[in-house]
């Protein structure tokens, strides 16, 4: 009897869809929710076959919201994986997480055979997308030191500032836990020294770059805790630079007694130095941060060492410039690297969907 009473309702329900599916102009009035409604029904009846029989010829003719398809799917495939057509079910897993890729089990409503489903699936994003602002800081390995004027003293250390560098990042992501990152970036470098002559004279040079840093690497993610993960990188980059420029100021440090102010004080801003300095640069670098994930978002701080490996001024222009000519100042061989802390946020693009067992 119960059989019966079983048959009679899939029978009114399948004429019922059979009706939806040859009269479209019907079916878009239809209560589309109202379908998934009675296919969930028929699920906790455990009238499985009734579903994959109907479900599947639904889901291009109904306009489900995001929600309802969404269950519809999970029904459907929780229909196939009771009845052991594993094959379609897992068929429809690949069409679910294609459509929902930072989908989150909820272990309360979610039926079981789904979650026991999509724990068989591994799903990552091919490609990531994303922008960063860092604070950068040069620091000079001084080669050779050099002179130019013999009352004066060229041995004083350099200074440094943090400045500002920007630009984005593509990143490629070959397993779950490597990936390739190509990035451009504009960075600005700042340093200064000071130079002293006889006992009066002192002598104040600043120089502020700006260059375009183009890093590729390889990054390896270690996940830790959740939504976490911690990040190691290692690569190598090429830099241009785009302007540098200077400002020279000299002071004599005696008071004139009858107002107080100094003997003498000039300052001069030059605009464009380029010529004196390596018009571009080869280094690598490693770093090491922190990745959090928010959906289809990724925040990273990231902490890095850059090393450039050629002399940053040119020893030919050494004696043959304005500063020279001019200021009586001198370049020193020097190599610099750079001290970045980074926080960016990358977007991820296209995922893949593998099964773990593949």
């Amino acid at each position: 009897m119960l059989s019966f009473i079983h048959k009679k309702k899939y029978i009114k329900f399948y004429f019922f869809i059979l009706f939806l599916i040859y009269q479209p102009t019907v079916f878009s009035q239809i209560d589309c929710s109202h379908i998934l409604r009675n296919a969930i029904e028929k699920y906790h009846e455990g009238l499985y076959e009734d579903i994959v029989n109907v479900l599947p010829k639904i889901f291009d003719k109904c306009d489900f919201s995001e929600n309802e398809r969404n269950d519809a799917l999970k029904i459907l495939i929780s229909s196939y994986m009771q009845l052991d057509e594993i094959e379609s079910g897992h068929e429809y897993m690949y069409y679910f997480l294609k459509e929902n890729p930072n989908y989150k089990i909820n272990l309360t409503s979610d039926p079981v055979p789904f979650v026991e489903a999509i724990n068989n699936f591994n799903i990552k994003p091919m490609f990531e997308f994303g922008v960063g602002l860092s604070l950068i800081r040069s620091n000079a390995q001084i080669l050779k030191n050099y002179t130019l004027w013999d009352v004066a003293d060229y041995s004083k250390s350099y200074n440094y500032k943090f400045k500002p560098e920007y630009g984005f990042n593509f990143q490629w992501n070959i397993t779950n836990k490597l990936s390739l990152q190509l990035s451009a970036f504009r960075s600005e470098i700042y340093y200064s020294r000071e130079i002293t002559a006889y006992t009066n004279l002192v002598m104040n040079y600043s120089e502020t770059t700006e260059f375009f840093k183009f890093p590729i690497g390889f990054s390896y993610k270690q996940p830790i805790y959740k939504n976490w993960s911690l990040i190691g990188s290692l690569g190598v980059y090429s830099s241009l630079i785009n302007k540098a420029s200077s400002e020279f100021e000299i002071n004599d440090v005696r008071v004139d007694p009858s107002n107080n102010e100094t003997l003498f004080n000039k300052k001069e801003s030059l605009s464009d130095i380029n010529d004196s300095r390596i018009s571009n640069n080869f280094g690598y670098y490693w770093g090491f941060g922190i990745k959090y994930k928010i959906k289809k978002f990724n925040i990273l701080f990231n902490i890095s060492k850059l090393y450039d490996t050629k002399n940053y001024n040119l020893p030919s222009k050494r004696y043959d410039n304005i500063l020279a000519k001019d200021y009586y100042y001198v370049d020193d061989d020097i190599i610099f690297s750079y001290f970045i802390l980074s926080l960016g946020v990358t977007y991820n693009l296209f995922h893949k969907v593998t099964y773990k067992y593949d």
